[in-house]
């Protein structure tokens, strides 16, 4: 990734800046399958699956800001993302005697997600400000069109305490792959979900801040979101929704999709925190919610993400061991609700050589809750133009063992065991690192 920001100022109430950022994000993979002999000996490989995924997105952001009084701030801008991208999917994995790869995806072009807002914030007393503001984007390859108005409130009752009121029309484009996405087939097909629309939802947040001596504050955020025109399969008794698009590592290619589906989240999230003063800091946050969506089978199921809560410390402390340098340590623990998955049709994971799940009971099951704990240890060294830091990072330093997803094995299966296993996420991962900071 790379980037230039220029910052120009017009007058004494106005400026300008516009900002270009070039990133390139590619993923690709190659599976062989392995055949063995009686004796367990390999007899052969046989490639069964080969894709890449490049994406360039070239950005650029246009902003002017103005104050148009005391009490008045302007600010409007436009941006800018080009996607350039290479799609290329194809299987052959099920059966193993298939000789013909089945494509998925074929695609090499461009699209364009263009985006203009204005915004003002008006200070309606000492006490109370509000900002208001209308948004607006166009997706080029299909021309999708969203206009989404903006509000926001805040109230200051006294030093030490404010309240906060929101509500947003918001709206997503879906996964870039899924634009370009094709029926499985040994030759190029038209594409199934080109014309898919936003998804949108409209956003509710009431909050409050509490500060609490000088260095310590508590806040709260209540939030709904009612969520719509969600990507479903026009197959009927499907429960598939694309809002559980991105829950796990895993390439979806459902059937045809339409923008019928909805969906809700809502919750309720308290954070203590410290800013750094003492040689300590930390930040303490809980959250309690509730997410579901509605797929053709008209009934609200749990999404991927519903784990119901989630909870998080960060902390850290400063020893000063010289006048200029400092022993640091710090950590984070995370604990959370179990990934919610599935229970496996069998039969029809036989069928087709891959995970398939019995819709009606759609992430009716959890695997085990969370629970994650890193530990730093570090070594500042400050000098005049140059700050050292020289540090480990200690990823899941327990080395839990936390379910990431439940996966089919064909091989267990031929062999007569049970075929469904459970893949987890990252063990215990030392990390080293030396860092640089220049500074005036």
């Amino acid at each position: 990734c790379i980037g230039a920001n220029l910052q120009h100022s017009l007058n004494t109430k106005s400026y300008a800046k516009i900002s270009l950022a070039v990133s390139t994000a590619s993923m690709n993979a190659n599976h062989d399958k392995v055949f063995r002999d009686s004796n367990y000996v390999v007899t052969s490989l046989k490639p069964i699956l080969d894709y890449t995924y490049i994406t360039q997105t070239v950005l650029l952001h246009a902003l002017y800001n103005l104050k148009l009084n005391s009490r008045m701030v302007l600010k409007a801008g436009l941006i800018n993302n080009t996607y350039f991208v290479n799609f290329n999917d194809s299987s052959r994995q099920y059966p193993p005697t298939l000789i013909q790869w089945q494509i998925r995806n074929s695609y090499r072009g461009y699209t364009n997600l263009s985006q203009a807002y204005a915004q003002l914030k008006y200070r309606l007393s000492e006490k109370m400000t509000m900002i208001g503001g209308l948004h607006g984007q166009w997706l080029s390859h299909n021309n999708s069109l969203a206009l989404e108005p903006r509000f926001g409130l805040k109230y200051i009752a006294n030093p030490f305490c404010n309240f906060s009121f929101g509500y947003g029309l918001h709206s997503q484009m879906q996964v870039l792959y899924q634009y370009f996405a094709q029926k499985p087939s040994p030759t190029i097909q038209p594409l199934l979900n080109r014309n898919m629309g936003f998804t949108k939802s409209h956003h509710f947040v009431l909050g409050s801040d509490f500060n609490i001596g000088n260095n310590f504050a508590i806040r709260s955020e209540l939030y709904y979101q009612y969520l719509y025109n969600i990507p479903i399969e026009v197959k009927k008794g499907s429960s598939f929704s694309a809002i559980n698009q991105g829950g796990n590592f895993s390439r979806l290619f459902p059937d045809t999709l339409v923008n019928k589906g909805t969906g809700y989240n809502y919750g309720l999230e308290l954070t203590l925190s410290k800013t750094f003063s003492d040689g300590y800091y930390f930040l303490l946050t809980g959250t309690v919610y509730d997410s579901k969506a509605k797929g053709n089978d008209v009934i609200y199921r749990n999404t991927d993400y519903n784990g119901r809560f989630i909870g998080n410390l960060l902390a850290g402390y400063n020893i000063v061991v010289r006048k200029n340098n400092s022993l640091i340590l710090g950590g984070k623990v995370t604990y959370a609700g179990g990934q919610l998955y599935s229970p496996p049709d069998s039969a029809a994971s036989v069928s087709t050589g891959d995970l398939v799940v019995i819709e009606s009971q759609r992430n009716t099951l959890k695997f085990d809750n969370y629970f994650r704990a890193d530990l730093k240890l570090g070594y500042r060294i400050n000098r005049r133009r140059v700050t050292h830091e020289i540090a480990m990072d200690f990823v899941n330093i327990f080395n839990t063992k936390n379910v990431l997803n439940l996966t089919y094995s064909p091989d267990l299966a031929a062999l007569g065991q049970y075929p469904f296993t459970k893949s987890y996420q990252l063990g215990f991962l030392p990390i080293f690192y030396y860092r640089l900071d220049w500074h005036h």
